[in-house]
């Protein structure tokens, strides 16, 4: 849309949701937006580039049907870049869903992979509606490889609140990986990562995500070294013109064709000019073995885009670290 426009649904609440917080997820909103739950403001969106997510518990009636609203404007804040090099348009653009979760749930995953010790240190932080008082929880960490089979590793690890934070001390869970098989281009091998929360013998939150055992560093004169051996990377630009949706369209099979092709050309990178892409291509690029540089959306008047990518690129760090196919920003 071009302007002002407003999504409106009437949902009905699982009554089974009682006693939980209840949250609102936006996959990709352009430029701005305010959302309404049954006709209170709950939250805004401020960027373009990652998902969003409102905690409505407040709002929110199990049990009953309510309404939820989200009024885009494509007038505010925009990406200078070619997140939309069509036009100055708005709206959702990925999927929107309502999620249950415990009080406290897990907020972050984050894997960071030690190739030379053959470890996955996997880092967790937990978040709750408030701080009333310590708090502590047990850990129980499961990694396997993603396409199944082969052996399953674990680990174990306590995590805690003090007594007036509402976001936990972070909690780093080491677990080895032996035998262990890298992440590369040449071979885009993916482990899946579970993380289990309990605490007084009961279950209270499960989360997934997928990683690869690649490291980035910089060796001796300024050389890229992938897994700690030089890389020469051989890319290519993705300007991100998609003239039949206006923008990257939520279908991985789409960016996997894409990136394969390139692959049998003999790319194994690709940059995204100005644009930082969702995270269906992100996902795509870790199947295939593509590295990605992206860019933060101000290719073009940067110095307009800086405070808004200033409060973007945490969010972007957070939404998409644990791909090993982006190695650079």
């Amino acid at each position: 849309y071009q302007g002002k426009a407003w999504y409106r649904r009437t949902v009905t609440i699982p009554a089974e949701w009682a006693g939980r917080r209840i949250w609102l997820h936006l996959g990709g909103t352009t430029n701005t937006a305010e959302v309404y739950v049954n006709g209170t403001k709950a939250g805004a969106v401020e960027g373009f580039v990652t998902p969003y997510e409102f905690d409505i518990t407040e709002w929110a009636r199990p049990g009953a049907e309510g309404v939820i609203a989200c009024r885009v404007d494509s007038t505010g804040p925009a990406p200078i870049g070619t997140f939309n090099f069509a036009g100055r348009w708005g709206g959702l653009y990925r999927g929107v869903y309502l999620e249950a979760r415990s009080d406290p749930a897990i907020d972050d995953l984050f894997v960071m992979p030690d190739v030379a010790g053959r470890t996955a240190r996997v880092r967790v932080v937990l978040r709750r509606a408030k701080a009333d008082g310590p708090w502590q929880g047990d850990l129980a960490v499961r990694v396997r490889p993603a396409a199944g089979g082969g052996a399953e590793f674990q680990g174990r690890g306590q995590v805690r609140f003090a007594a007036d934070k509402p976001q936990s001390d972070p909690a780093t869970i080491e677990v080895k990986l032996d035998p262990m098989r890298p992440w590369s281009p040449e071979d885009p091998f993916l482990y899946t990562v579970e993380v289990t929360l309990a605490a007084g013998g009961r279950t209270l939150d499960t989360v997934c995500d997928r990683f690869g055992m690649r490291q980035i560093t910089v060796g001796k004169g300024g050389v890229l070294l992938l897994n700690g051996r030089p890389y020469f990377i051989r890319g290519l630009g993705d300007d991100t013109v998609e003239v039949l949706t206006g923008t990257q369209h939520p279908d991985k099979k789409i960016y996997v064709d894409r990136l394969a092709m390139a692959k049998r050309y003999g790319f194994n990178g690709i940059r995204l000019l100005g644009n930082t892409p969702i995270k269906e291509y992100f996902e795509a690029a870790d199947e295939v073995g593509m590295l990605i540089l992206c860019d933060g959306g101000i290719y073009h008047k940067p110095k307009e885009g800086i405070p808004l990518l200033k409060k973007q690129v945490a969010r972007i760090a957070k939404g998409y670290r644990n791909h090993p196919s982006w190695y650079a920003f």
